[in-house]
């Protein structure tokens, strides 16, 4: 009967370490992950921008109007309706109310009002669509902060006008509600998969203590590499 043959490499003998000092092992690699993740978020994460990352004269040029002539983030919040114009007095009323409550924030500026005779081409030729445009004030990678406010005021405008469609619409509003979702998603998916995970281990081990400790290892790994979620969302790419 032949034996088995030991392996010497360093994943086998750092195997047998920790199986011989298990306290220390568990231990210190939780200690090592609390210092990851406090590092981490000191240190921070670097968004990669296409506009600064593109070869040649190109993308000199991209590079110089995205450092010294940004402009500030745009958004603009289209008013709808199914049934009437914007000649309707119901109409004017709801976009008179969303340009007062635009300009009433100090984030808001460059307030562009449809009912202005300078913008005709922010109503739709039927008249049943109207755009309100407006910037984000200050750098528009600071946008995302500011920009919670102005939502809940298209919020509590849509409340007050329930027969109009009063929607925002922008890079900024989009990449909010699209992190928020994800970050729901994600929970949702934790609170599902964990439990499951959780059963078959213990189905396999026959101990909940054996079986939650690889749940808790592979936590821990996920959380340790995880850097924050950037408030602006990934980076973009040219069409």
């Amino acid at each position: 009967m032949s034996s088995i043959k030991r392996s010497n490499n360093l994943a086998a003998r750092m195997g047998r370490w920790s199986a011989r000092h298990r306290k220390i092992a568990i231990f210190g690699w939780l200690g090592f992950v609390v210092l990851a993740f406090l590092i981490g978020g000191m240190i921070g994460t670097k968004t990669l921008v296409w506009q600064t990352s593109l070869p040649g004269e190109s993308g000199r040029a991209e590079r110089i109007l995205y450092e010294d002539f940004r402009p500030p983030a745009s958004e603009a919040v289209l008013i709808q309706s199914e049934t009437v114009s914007t000649d309707d007095p119901r109409f004017t009323r709801a976009i008179e109310d969303v340009v007062a409550g635009l300009g009433s924030l100090h984030a808001v500026t460059h307030l562009r009002s449809p009912l202005d005779p300078q913008n005709p081409g922010q109503i739709s030729p039927d008249g049943r669509s109207a755009l309100v445009s407006f910037q984000i004030r200050g750098d528009p990678d600071e946008a995302s902060g500011k920009i919670d406010p102005i939502l809940e005021r298209m919020a509590s405008l849509q409340a007050a006008h329930p027969q109009f469609y009063v929607a925002q619409f922008g890079h900024v509003s989009a990449n909010e509600e699209v992190m928020a979702a994800f970050k729901g998603d994600l929970e949702k998916a934790g609170l599902i998969s964990l439990p499951l995970t959780l059963i078959i281990l213990v189905v396999a081990f026959g101990a909940l203590v054996a079986a939650g400790i690889p749940l808790l290892l592979g936590l821990t790994a996920v959380v340790s590499r995880r850097p924050p979620l950037p408030r602006d969302g990934p980076c973009s790419s040219p069409a």
